[in-house]
Parts: structure tokens; sequence; C-alpha cells
């Protein structure tokens, strides 16, 4: 057998491997060729107009060309999707609608009952009805209903009438609604951004509801409604929504007592600005539903111990230029007014008051017009408000009659307020909710009690600061307090005997069945050195309160203490009820008077018998 030459062996071995590679690059150079015809053909000339683009002038030498790009594809999420034809894209919030829509009179409409239409409407908390009888669609939302006849210029919205917005035709007994106003039944406010219609939700007109149990502004939106608030210094709040537009310019309500300014922030977000009427706060809270905000306004006025009724009211023309109106009711109570000069609009209220004359006040006072009295009031306490306008050319007085209990005098004159005016106190016979303290600051008058002549003290004006400055905050904290004496007097005439000066004392405790009685007084020893606090008591009813305020004093003022001492003082032996005396430091003694003369240590004193009042108040 012949060998093969290896020459003839080699070539074989070029044609079995590099053969099918140059195939293959021929064949893939052919299909590249191919490819480019047929983009040609459609109009597409990718390759051609590259090489256009890359042409230099001749002699200019070139670096060898690098191989075409492929082009980049996007993923399909990332592409955009056109809108359907004749439709118009609208967003709402993250969802997407197709709304197809008309050519009627050279003007886009969307078929009132579409499934789109009414998918979107769905989406918005919004039932878009029409009435087969009478030509007359409806949207109804929670605070916003839009009722509309076809064919008329205005709408009803949330019951009143308004000019038609849009446009709305009945044709083939199909209703066709145009953007504009389909947007403002639903509540919305667009925006066109890339084509597409974006829907934000706008803010409803304010709602102020005065019922039985209280009074409240609701506002509201078509979606679900976030908010924050703050207060500004001028004691009104501002509360900002988030994601929802005020659809008109700056508008101003008043409800009442109640101030609203509606406008829109920089960001876009409506912004409500509230102010109420002083002795009332604002609480906000969220609704039972996600699309309202319930801001009530709540009282502050201090709680009687039981209300009363008012009877009625009294003209007096006992002056030649002066009329005065009295209101009567069957206790003392708490009242509040308010002169607003802008409007010369005059409220008082009476807390915990009820009237059965609920209405306008036919009264004859030549200075006052549109009298009114209604209740205020909520569930917790009732209140009840005079309303009237002050005429101009006239002022008010206004004071609780003196030794007449549930007697309030309002004065009118002539003369003039050029600003706003408030005031606030109480009637004879008022008592707070937690009951009577009396407090009797010893001496005063013609007895100047103990004396420390070097730094100028007295007894009778030390124990008179300790009492007014006590009296303030058991009254911040819900307290009747009374006291025996309110200035530098004696409680029954000058330079009377002993026993009826201090009788005089019991009685304004007696006479109003208090809950307790405190006498405050400095102490004296013909010892200089003699100092501490010390409290005094003597009926068995006595020792439990003397016990509760001894912690006031002693060692948390930095004094000794001297405890708890038991004696028979006439105003302990003729109280009806607990009752203690309270030495509070002695003024012969050079430290203790330096403290009592102190304004910072007396109002210390005071404080911490309040505190202590509280702690015995709360375990009664």
């Amino acid at each position: 057998m012949r060998r093969l030459p290896i020459r003839f062996i080699g070539w074989l071995l070029v044609f079995f491997i590099i053969g099918p590679i140059t195939l293959g690059v021929w064949a893939g150079c052919r299909d590249n060729n191919e490819d480019n015809d047929a983009a040609s053909a459609e109009g597409g000339a990718a390759v051609t107009s590259e090489a256009a683009d890359n042409a230099v002038p001749e002699g200019v030498p070139t670096a060898s060309p690098e191989p075409p790009k492929a082009p980049v594809q996007l993923p399909v999420a990332l592409e955009k999707p056109k809108p359907a034809p004749n439709c118009t894209r609208v967003k709402c919030g993250k969802a997407v609608f197709e709304l197809p829509w008309t050519m009627i009179d050279g003007k886009k409409l969307y078929r009132f009952d579409d499934d789109e239409v009414q998918s979107l409407c769905t989406n918005v908390g919004c039932r878009l009805t029409r009435s087969y009888i009478g030509s007359t669609v409806m949207a109804n939302s929670y605070g916003h209903q839009v009722v509309i006849v076809c064919g008329e210029t205005v709408m009803r919205v949330n019951g009143e009438e308004k000019a038609l917005v849009g446009k709305l035709i009945a044709k083939d007994d199909t209703y066709y609604i145009d953007g504009t106003l389909l947007w403002y039944m639903l509540g919305m406010k667009p925006s066109l951004q890339d084509g597409t219609v974006v829907l934000r939700q706008t803010l409803y007109s304010p709602r102020f509801v005065d019922e039985g149990g209280g009074r409240r502004l609701i506002l509201a939106t078509a979606g679900s409604l976030s908010w924050d608030s703050k207060e500004l210094d001028d004691g009104s709040c501002v509360f900002t929504i988030f994601g929802t537009v005020w659809p008109e310019p700056k508008t101003v309500y008043d409800y009442d007592d109640l101030h609203v300014e509606i406008s829109n922030t920089k960001s876009g977000d409506a912004e409500v600005k509230l102010s109420c009427m002083d002795s009332w706060i604002l609480f906000p809270r969220k609704g039972l539903r996600t699309n309202e905000l319930i801001i009530g306004l709540l009282h502050n006025y201090p709680r009687p111990s039981e209300p009363c009724q008012m009877t009625g009211l009294e003209l007096r023309e006992d002056e030649v230029n002066a009329s005065t109106l009295v209101f009567n009711c069957t206790g003392g109570y708490w009242y509040h007014w308010l002169f607003d000069a802008k409007t010369r609009t005059l409220r008082i209220d009476f807390a915990g008051v009820r009237t059965g004359m609920e209405g306008d006040v036919d009264s004859d006072i030549s200075g006052l017009k549109s009298c009114r009295i209604h209740a205020v009031g909520d569930n917790d306490m009732a209140v009840t408000r005079f309303a009237a306008t002050v005429k101009a050319g006239y002022k008010v007085e206004i004071e609780a009659a003196e030794g007449t209990e549930g007697e309030l005098r309002l004065r009118v004159s002539p003369g003039s307020f050029e600003e706003s005016l408030y005031d606030e106190g109480y009637t004879n016979g008022y008592v707070f909710a937690r009951g009577i303290i009396v407090l009797d600051p010893g001496h005063g008058g013609g007895d100047s009690g103990c004396l420390n002549r070097g730094l100028g003290l007295q007894e009778k004006d030390i124990t008179l600061d300790v009492a007014w400055r006590l009296r303030t905050l058991l009254e911040e904290n819900g307290w009747t307090v009374l006291m025996t004496r309110e200035t530098d007097t004696d409680v029954s005439w000058r330079h009377s005997p002993d026993t009826v000066e201090l009788q005089a004392r019991c009685d304004v405790a007696n006479d109003n069945n208090a809950m307790w009685f405190i006498s405050l007084h400095c102490n004296a020893n013909t010892s200089s050195g003699v100092n501490g606090s010390s409290v005094y008591w003597y009926k068995r009813a006595d020792k439990s309160l003397a016990k509760g305020l001894q912690s006031a004093l002693g060692s948390s003022l930095g004094l000794r203490d001297m405890g708890l001492l038991r004696d028979g003082f006439y105003v302990l032996r003729h109280t009806a009820m607990p009752a203690c005396l309270i030495e509070m430091a002695f003024l012969t003694n050079p430290y203790d008077a330096k403290l009592l003369g102190q304004e910072s240590f007396r109002q210390r004193i005071a404080e911490n018998l309040a505190e202590a009042i509280e702690s015995l108040a709360e375990n009664e």
C-alpha cells in the first residue's frame, strides 16, 4: 500500500480545520448584509447614515474604523406606554385610567356611564349617577355633593347655587361631560404632565356643625387626608393638609366665634389657619372616615359645683343717658365677655348656665341691636351665650352685682371703644366644682399683728400677700377661694372686740359651707433665738388637714419643723369644717424674718401649700 505524501496530508488537515471557520465568517457577513438591505427597504439607514456621519475630507488620515455598536435595548418595564387612540390618560394617585372621548361640537366629551369614567369615580370615593326622569346628573362624595340639570347654566354644590363650570349635554339618551366639569364633580384639580392628566384631590369647603354635643369644624377631601398642625404666637393654629390643594384663591370664613382662612402653601398643599375666642380651645382629631379632619371647639371654663338656670332679662332705665340689661340666674356662675372692635360684636358666655329662652331677644336698648341668646356648650357642661351688635357711638360695661346671687349687669351708654376688649369673672354665689376653701389672712386693719421694726415688716402684710398668692394657685386648680379679707381692713369693723372680729372670720366659712378653713399667721417670741414653723389644730376633724399641710412647711422651706400642735384658738373652735392655723415662721427671729421679707420665699410658701392641698384632695 502506497503511503500518502506528507504534503497531501497537510492539505487535508487545513481543509477540515480551517474550512468550516472560513465558511462561518462568510455566512455571518452575508447575513449582516441581508439585514442592512432589509432595514433600507423599511426606510431605515442605520449603517449608511453612520458612514456618512463618519466621512472625512480626502487626505486626512483616519484611524481604523470601529465596528458599529448595537443599539441599547431598554427593558420592557421601562418603556413608556402610549395612550390608547381617542383616549385621555388620567393618573390619580398610583392608579392610571384611559378615558375614551368623543368629539361633539368641537369639544372632547366623556360618556357619563363609561366603565373607565365610573372606575375613576370609584377610585376617588365618588358616586356619579344620573336620573332617567328630569335630565339630572349627581356626584356624591362625603362633604361634596353636586347636582346639575342638563341644559341649565347653574349647578347646586352642597345645597348652594353656583355658576356651572364646564359642559354637560344629552345626546341619544346618553349624557356627555367635559373634563373641566368632571374633575370638579370628583373634587379634583388637574394638571398636564407629559400628555397625562394628573389629578390632585382638593379640600372641600369647610363645614361648621353646631349641635347639642358641641361645636366642630369639619375639613374633608375626596381621598384619605394627612395633616400636621402648629400654634402661632398670636394664639391661632395652622393646619397643613398634605397632598391636597385649595382650588380657590385665599378664602375667609367666620363661623360664630371661629375665624377660618384657607390658602395654599408654596409647595402646593392646602393650609387652614384657625383662631377662636379666648376661653375656647381647638381640639383636632381624625374623623370616622379617612378623608375628614374634625376640629372641635372646647371651652376651658372652670366647672361649677352645680349648674344653674337663666330665669330672665330685665331692662332698667335708671339713668338719663344709659340703660342697663340685667341677667338673672338661679345661682352663681363664671362669665367671660368679648367685644370685637372690627365687627362691633359683643359676646358674653355664661358658663354652667342653662336657658329655656333661646333665640332672638326683643330688647329696647338704644345702643344694642341683633340681640340673641343661644347655647354653645357641649355634653360636658352647658354654656349659654348672649350676642349683640353694639351700635356706633356706644360703649358697654359689664359687672357682677354685689350681694345678689347670679346677677350680671350690662350697662350701655354713649361712648366708643377703639380696640377689642375682654374680661372674665364670676358672680356672687359661684362655687367651683372642687369646693370652697376659705383663706384667713391673720390680723389686718387696726391690728398689725407682730412686727420686725428693723426690717420694716408687719404680720398683717405678709399674711395677706401669701393668701393672694395661694388663692391664685388654688383657683387655677379649680377651687373656689374666699378670703376673710382681701385688703388691709378688719373683717368686722375697726377696733371691734376680738371675739367679734374672730367670729366674723369664722362666719365667712360657716355661711358658705366651706370645705376647709386655713388661717395664715407669722409667729413671735420674746426670745429672738426661737425659730421655725408649726401647724395648729383643735377639733378631731382638723388633724388630717393640719398633718397634710405640715409637709409644706419646715424642712421643705429650710426652716426648723416645730411639728403639729394642738390649741383651742377661737377660729379652730368655732368653724364647722376642718380648720388649721399655720405659723409660717418667726418675725422675731433674724433668719426667719429675712426670709419672710423676700417675695420669692412667700411664693414658695404658697406653692408648697397649694401642692399639699392637691395631695389632700386626691386622698379624700
